[in-house]
């Protein structure tokens, strides 16, 4: 077994794999969904998550920590 395989979260995620979150802190703000989990070697997760650009296509993704990160309620992310 490698390092990369022993390790072990913290504790479990608050979110899941295709659930819609709202990105909350910082200087931007906005909707989006998580497309992975990751754990860093100091067992702490990070989320890769989905966004739209309005009028684009596709989608560009981005790493957060839990606390930049909260539920949301409606369908296109927003709380």
């Amino acid at each position: 077994m490698t390092n990369e395989q022993e390790r072990k979260p913290t504790r479990e995620p608050k979110f899941n794999i295709g659930q819609l979150v709202f990105k909350h802190t910082g200087d931007y703000t906005g909707p989006g969904r998580v497309r992975g989990i990751s754990i860093l070697e100091n067992g702490k997760l990070r989320y890769l998550v989905g966004h739209r650009i309005e009028g684009g296509s596709g989608e560009f993704l981005h790493v957060y920590a839990e606390g930049n990160l909260r539920e949301s309620g409606g369908d296109n992310g927003e709380p």
